[in-house]
Protein backbone atom coordinates (compact mmCIF):
# COMPACT_ATOMS: atom_id res chain seq x y z
CA UNK A 1 0.00 0.00 0.00
CA UNK A 2 1.40 3.39 -1.03
CA UNK A 3 -0.44 6.62 -0.19
CA UNK A 4 -3.56 4.72 0.81
CA UNK A 5 -3.96 2.58 -2.29
CA UNK A 6 -2.28 0.05 -4.55
CA UNK A 7 1.13 0.85 -5.97
CA UNK A 8 1.51 2.68 -9.27
CA UNK A 9 3.08 -0.39 -10.87
CA UNK A 10 0.13 -2.57 -9.89
CA UNK A 11 -2.35 0.07 -11.07
CA UNK A 12 -0.52 0.30 -14.42
CA UNK A 13 -0.84 -3.47 -14.81
CA UNK A 14 -4.53 -3.40 -13.91
CA UNK A 15 -5.16 -0.62 -16.42
CA UNK A 16 -3.94 -2.98 -19.15
CA UNK A 17 -7.01 -5.10 -18.45
CA UNK A 18 -9.28 -2.46 -19.98
CA UNK A 19 -9.46 -4.59 -23.13
CA UNK A 20 -10.99 -7.41 -21.06
CA UNK A 21 -13.58 -4.99 -19.68
CA UNK A 22 -14.48 -3.90 -23.22
CA UNK A 23 -14.70 -7.51 -24.40
CA UNK A 24 -16.94 -8.46 -21.48
CA UNK A 25 -19.23 -5.46 -21.20
CA UNK A 26 -19.27 -3.91 -24.67
CA UNK A 27 -18.87 -6.96 -26.94
CA UNK A 28 -20.55 -9.38 -24.49
CA UNK A 29 -17.82 -11.98 -24.92
CA UNK A 30 -16.97 -14.53 -22.28
CA UNK A 31 -13.38 -14.54 -21.19
CA UNK A 32 -13.09 -18.26 -20.58
CA UNK A 33 -14.69 -21.08 -22.54
CA UNK A 34 -14.54 -23.50 -19.63
CA UNK A 35 -16.78 -23.06 -16.63
CA UNK A 36 -13.98 -23.54 -14.11
CA UNK A 37 -14.35 -21.32 -11.06
CA UNK A 38 -11.29 -19.14 -10.63
CA UNK A 39 -10.42 -17.88 -7.17
CA UNK A 40 -8.62 -14.64 -6.49
CA UNK A 41 -6.61 -13.68 -3.45
CA UNK A 42 -5.57 -10.19 -2.40
CA UNK A 43 -2.46 -10.15 -0.24
CA UNK A 44 -1.17 -6.75 0.84
CA UNK A 45 0.83 -4.99 3.49
CA UNK A 46 1.30 -1.41 4.61
CA UNK A 47 3.60 0.51 6.90
CA UNK A 48 0.67 2.36 8.46
CA UNK A 49 -2.15 1.00 10.57
CA UNK A 50 -5.18 2.29 8.64
CA UNK A 51 -8.00 -0.03 7.65
CA UNK A 52 -9.24 2.54 5.11
CA UNK A 53 -6.04 2.13 3.07
CA UNK A 54 -6.78 -1.57 2.58
CA UNK A 55 -10.43 -0.84 1.82
CA UNK A 56 -9.46 1.57 -0.95
CA UNK A 57 -7.04 -0.91 -2.51
CA UNK A 58 -9.51 -3.73 -2.01
CA UNK A 59 -12.16 -1.97 -4.11
CA UNK A 60 -9.75 -1.72 -7.04
CA UNK A 61 -8.78 -5.38 -6.77
CA UNK A 62 -12.42 -6.45 -6.53
CA UNK A 63 -13.20 -4.50 -9.72
CA UNK A 64 -10.31 -6.21 -11.48
CA UNK A 65 -11.46 -9.65 -10.36
CA UNK A 66 -15.04 -9.04 -11.53
CA UNK A 67 -13.75 -7.89 -14.91
CA UNK A 68 -11.66 -11.02 -15.41
CA UNK A 69 -14.26 -13.45 -13.98
CA UNK A 70 -12.33 -14.28 -10.84
CA UNK A 71 -14.12 -14.73 -7.51
CA UNK A 72 -12.71 -12.59 -4.70
CA UNK A 73 -12.19 -15.55 -2.39
CA UNK A 74 -9.66 -14.53 0.21
CA UNK A 75 -7.65 -11.62 1.48
CA UNK A 76 -4.70 -11.26 3.78
CA UNK A 77 -3.66 -7.88 5.13
CA UNK A 78 -0.70 -7.04 7.29
CA UNK A 79 -0.22 -3.73 9.07
CA UNK A 80 2.99 -2.09 10.30
CA UNK A 81 5.33 -3.58 7.70
CA UNK A 82 7.82 -0.83 6.93
CA UNK A 83 11.08 -2.56 6.07
CA UNK A 84 12.22 -5.74 4.39
CA UNK A 85 11.75 -8.60 6.80
CA UNK A 86 9.27 -6.81 9.07
CA UNK A 87 6.56 -9.31 8.19
CA UNK A 88 8.62 -11.98 9.96
CA UNK A 89 7.50 -10.39 13.25
CA UNK A 90 3.97 -11.62 12.55
CA UNK A 91 4.03 -15.40 12.80
CA UNK A 92 0.23 -15.54 12.67
CA UNK A 93 0.20 -13.70 9.32
CA UNK A 94 2.81 -16.07 7.93
CA UNK A 95 0.76 -19.06 9.08
CA UNK A 96 -2.38 -17.53 7.57
CA UNK A 97 -0.55 -17.03 4.27
CA UNK A 98 0.57 -20.65 4.28
CA UNK A 99 -2.96 -21.87 5.08
CA UNK A 100 -4.38 -19.65 2.36
CA UNK A 101 -2.01 -21.19 -0.16
CA UNK A 102 -3.18 -24.66 0.84
CA UNK A 103 -6.80 -23.64 0.23
CA UNK A 104 -5.96 -22.73 -3.35
CA UNK A 105 -4.47 -26.08 -4.30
Amino acid sequence: IFFGSITAKLKAMIDRFQCFWVAKYIYKKTLFKDKKKRLGVFVSCQAANKKSFFENAQSIIKNLFVTIDVAYAYELFCYDVEKKGDVLKYSKIIKNAFDLGKKLT
